[in-house]
């Protein structure tokens, strides 16, 4: 399931966005690995109280591991673009944040925006629901001059 990133943005002055970018999975995408996860708890404790085949079982306790992670993913992931830098927010809720002079290089695809910073970390994320052209702005806006943004 192709999960992309919604970009919230502020105001722009002279075709400069002012504020913060907010990058996270829309409520829809959030609200369906509920669904999901729920629909396979049920499923895994209907299968255990009826003293269902093993395999049955298995297989369910599978699709809700697979739906937890999902929605654990969907649920902590945010990306926030402030004036002096980013500030990651992943799933599991690990934080980190970095300035844009640590960024060495930015790559852009038709689906996906990836960040690597000095220290060997990198952000890849998924902007397709939300305006690509409007996170470029930013970043071309705030990134140094002698970093390269190169487009496959």
């Amino acid at each position: 399931m192709g999960m992309a990133l919604v970009i919230r943005s502020e105001p722009k002055v002279d075709g400069v966005p002012e504020g913060d970018y907010l990058a996270r999975y829309p409520w829809g995408h959030r609200a369906l690995a509920t669904f999901c996860a729920l629909f396979f708890a049920a499923l895994l404790t209907f299968f255990i109280i009826r003293a269902a085949k093993t395999s049955a079982i298995a297989l369910s306790a599978l699709m809700f591991a697979g739906t937890l992670y999902l929605l654990i993913e969907v649920s902590g992931t945010r990306i926030r673009f402030t004036d002096e830098g980013f500030i990651v927010r992943q799933f599991w809720f690990r934080r980190f944040s970095e300035r844009y002079t640590d960024v060495i290089r930015v790559s852009l695809d038709p689906r996906s925006v990836r960040v690597e910073f000095a220290d060997g970390r990198c952000v890849k994320f998924y902007p397709a629901l939300g305006d690509q052209d409007k996170v470029i702005a930013y970043l071309e806006a705030r990134l140094p001059e002698s970093v390269p943004v190169e487009a496959r």
